[in-house]
């Protein structure tokens, strides 16, 4: 939430943006936060985030060491 809180505060302040109400607009910036991301990855090609690939990777893991994985 530090990373999304302090590009979403830099773009602000980038674009010159004036609230009324500063924490609603951080409230919404975090809620679009997903969006973003996704954005991201469709501009760089990938359509994975990195949660999905963290959870392949832990899977992975844990079948290798014969653990059991629950998603």
């Amino acid at each position: 939430i530090e990373q999304a809180t302090e590009t979403w505060a830099d773009a602000m302040m980038a674009k010159g943006l004036q609230y009324v109400d500063w924490k609603a607009a951080w409230r919404n910036g975090m809620k679009n936060q997903n969006k973003w991301e996704k954005q991201d990855r469709e501009k760089q090609g990938c359509n994975r985030s990195s949660a999905e690939i963290s959870s392949d990777v832990i899977e992975e893991y844990c079948r290798d060491e014969g653990l059991e994985f629950k998603r």
